[in-house]
């Protein structure tokens, strides 16, 4: 009887602790979270050209390989935010497939994804659709009141680096794929202007582009790049002034040798050989020119020039000196560490002095 009494006893001073309802109580399992996929392919294309082609084909293949793509029209879905669905793609993806087509300049929100990749440091795979890389122009971009103007140097940066990069064309009329590689333009400009005096400059500039790109890019867009490089150039002020010679007063010193680095840069070379561009100028003209160029190769150009004695302060504009003695090299690398370099080895000025003098001092052994 004292045995059945302690149990009951035990079971009672056990119940205290048990919650009422819980006695009963059915524990479900507790739901998993639902985690976003994340891709490794984002497929940037112009949906009125490839939108039922390419893109779609693509996005399918890769599917069947287990490849987890980004496609605006079947990735999204109804109540997805269209800026933070397309960024979170384009950070969470490793490789970046840019089909360009006809179209696609047209469109700011495809030259937007194209610059968050490459600024993302995506590797990117370009694939031509019906279009030839030199065909890829921002003539008559419009951004509306989405994208700032400022931005427009932003895509052509962008677009810039995907057209030098190697890719694959597309043609739907024989369903035929190639690799392609934009091969680099190389332009030399001789020391000499050669140009016609009694044209002003934008005469000069638009005829030269007329002349030198392909019938395939229509005047409209040829103008627009004359445009682009004149302003590039800082020509714009003195555009309707005639080029002039030794009889007939026109531009200056320094606008002249502008116009003829213009020349040059109307079809957009990747290199640029100059040969002595500040020669007869003065210093401060000559520094004009030099900072010009400087500026070109923010663009993803490569300028190589030869020029004798500069100023110090133009010195260390460039980004890297070779110096020659009778054609040996005796230096070459970072300008700012020439002196530094000369130093170590025992070669160092009495006095401050300008490195260009110093250099060619050691170059022609005094």
């Amino acid at each position: 009887m004292s045995s059945i009494r302690s149990r009951a006893l035990r079971s009672v001073t056990v119940s205290r602790y048990i919650p009422r309802q819980a006695k009963h109580e059915v524990i479900k399992p507790k739901p998993k979270a639902v985690c976003t996929p994340s891709y490794d392919v984002f497929i940037n294309h112009r949906g009125i050209d490839t939108k039922r082609t390419i893109a779609s084909l693509l996005y399918d293949r890769l599917v069947q390989q287990n490849i987890r793509p980004f496609l605006d029209n079947k990735t999204m879905q109804p109540g997805d935010k269209l800026y933070e669905k397309i960024n979170a793609g384009i950070k969470e993806c490793k490789v970046g497939v840019a089909i360009f087509s006809p179209s696609y300049c047209d469109s700011c929100f495809c030259l937007h994804e194209l610059a968050m990749l490459v600024e993302g440091k995506k590797k990117i795979i370009p694939i031509f659709y019906d279009i030839r890389p030199s065909q890829l122009l921002l003539a008559d971009v419009k951004c509306g009141p989405i994208f700032k103007p400022e931005e427009i140097e932003r895509f052509r940066m962008a677009l810039q680096e995907a057209k030098y990069t190697v890719g694959l064309t597309f043609d739907s009329n024989t369903g035929l794929c190639s690799l392609t590689v934009m091969t680099s333009r190389i332009k030399k400009l001789i020391q000499d202007d050669v140009l016609y005096p009694h044209l002003t400059v934008t005469e000069t500039l638009l005829y030269t582009v007329l002349l030198r790109l392909p019938d395939s890019i229509s005047r409209k867009e040829k103008a627009a790049i004359a445009e682009g490089v004149m302003a590039e150039l800082g020509l714009t002020a003195c555009r309707d002034s005639i080029i002039g010679n030794s009889e007939k007063r026109g531009v200056s010193g320094g606008e002249r040798k502008r116009v003829s680095i213009g020349q040059e840069l109307l079809i957009n070379p990747s290199l640029l050989f100059l040969d002595e561009p500040t020669s007869g100028l003065d210093s401060t003209t000559a520094g004009k020119i030099v900072l010009t160029l400087l500026n070109l190769t923010k663009g993803g150009r490569t300028v190589v020039m030869s020029i004798h004695q500069p100023s110090s302060r133009m010195f260390y504009m460039f980004h890297k000196v070779l110096l020659l003695s009778d054609g040996h090299p005796l230096f070459f690398g970072k300008a700012s560490l020439a002196m530094e370099y000369f130093a170590s080895v025992g070669y160092a000025p009495n006095v401050a002095m300008n490195p260009s003098d110093f250099l060619l001092d050691i170059a022609n052994g005094m």
